[in-house]
């Protein structure tokens, strides 16, 4: 029997969760490269726990509920798309459909909770950096094998930059939370040359959009917000860019230079147009090819999720996608107002609501930009984790706050 306050009622499925968005990293103290292992491992023990925990807890969610509609009719058409692309294209429809199942596992969680698996992503991260900086030869031996990423080794560091940054912006305004100002403040400090030591330049451009995006989220509700932090705001923007100048690497400094000075270089201009026309042929842009179609015709994706999903399934599921996208950010934009406005002395609601927030952000930007959409559960945990405030058991701690 699960014990209801235990470690693994409620402490493990968090760690694990937390193990799943933070995959590379793990691999990366493994040295298991591009290993399937552990994700079995990790995803299974995630679907085993939540299945079980739903007999004790079962997931309360609407099922006429436009956003559930719209997530049984986007798998029901890639698993039937699939069955016509060979046994590649099965496999990455049952992963989309393990993703989605987490997800909605994710969904189930209560506010503190997401606390937790966000505060092992950052302790995750923290040792991470540390090892970084104490075994250096360790990291560009490991880059060295042709089937790793800089970018799997690096967003994760850079989603906990950004959840300090935001934490940070709502940390300004609460005069009596300096200690926690200030371990934010060495977070960020700690984690932030990490970064700065390999090439993607997107967690660079999209920290700068984070930050302003959290800014007039928080302003939304409260002008005297906006008004008496502007000037710290820019102060903080400029001295990003100090740092940055202080301790990119070489190589993100060209890379970062060539991207504003000589775009015609830019393999993802060639990705985009390839996709675009991959879409236009034909009835692609009705029906899609189906799934995994780019990569048995193209030989890759299109690193943006938009182009990937109305390429491989058509209007039906660009438009699915698209009501999906609306229903979140509307979601965001409505718990602000609990949040910020009808909630005014919580400090901690306050922290968790910009941590999910920042975090879902950060991978809708990186997934419009890089890997595959099949790869996209970090971001479905996150969007998961935004609509889970509107779940019975949240609602009911934020109407507390009225």
């Amino acid at each position: 029997m699960i014990k209801k306050n235990g470690f693994i009622y409620d402490k493990l499925d968090c760690l694990l969760f937390a193990i799943a968005i933070n995959m590379h990293v793990v691999r990366y103290f493994f040295g298991m490269y591009d290993s399937n292992i552990l994700n079995v491992i990790v995803f299974g023990l995630i679907l085993l726990i939540g299945f079980i925990k739903m007999f004790f807890m079962p997931i309360k969610i609407k099922i006429i509920s436009l956003k559930f509609i719209s997530i049984i009719t986007f798998v029901g058409y890639s698993l039937i798309s699939a069955l016509f692309n060979g046994l590649d294209s099965i496999a990455l429809s049952i992963k989309l459909v393990i993703s989605f199942l987490i997800a909605l596992f994710a969904y189930n969680f209560k506010i503190e909770k997401i606390n937790r698996c966000i505060s092992f992503c950052v302790f995750i991260n923290i040792i991470y950096a540390l090892f970084i900086y104490v075994h250096p030869d360790y990291t560009i031996n490991y880059l060295t094998n042709k089937s790793v990423s800089y970018l799997g080794l690096t967003i994760s560091l850079a989603l906990v930059v950004n959840i300090y940054c935001s934490k940070i912006l709502v940390l300004i305004n609460h005069s009596k939370s300096k200690i926690i100002l200030l371990r934010n403040f060495l977070g960020l400090i700690i984690l932030t040359p990490a970064v700065l030591l390999f090439q993607g330049r997107g967690n660079i451009i999209f920290t700068f959009i984070i930050i302003i995006s959290i800014f007039l989220l928080i302003s939304l509700y409260n002008y005297k917000y906006f008004i008496k932090y502007i000037p710290i705001l820019l102060f903080f923007v400029s001295f990003a860019f100090f740092v940055y100048f202080m301790f990119a690497s070489n190589t993100l400094q060209r890379r970062m230079e060539r991207l504003f000075n000589n775009t015609s270089s830019e393999s993802r201009i060639e990705i985009y147009k390839d996709s675009i026309g991959f879409i236009l042929n034909n009835d692609r842009f009705i029906i899609g090819g189906g799934t995994n179609s780019f990569i048995k015709e193209l030989k890759f994706y299109p690193h943006n999720i938009y182009l990937h999903v109305i390429g491989e399934y058509g209007i039906t599921g660009i438009l699915l996608l698209l009501i999906f996208t609306i229903s979140v950010f509307n979601s965001i934009i409505t718990k602000a107002y609990y949040v910020f406005c009808l909630n005014k002395n919580n400090l901690s609601i306050k922290l968790i609501f910009i941590s999910v927030v920042t975090s879902f952000l950060f991978y809708f930007l990186n997934f419009n930009k890089s890997f595959s959409f099949y790869d996209s559960y970090p971001l479905m945990i996150f969007i998961a984790f935004v609509f889970s405030f509107n779940n019975p058991v949240n609602k009911k701690t934020l109407l507390k706050l009225e």
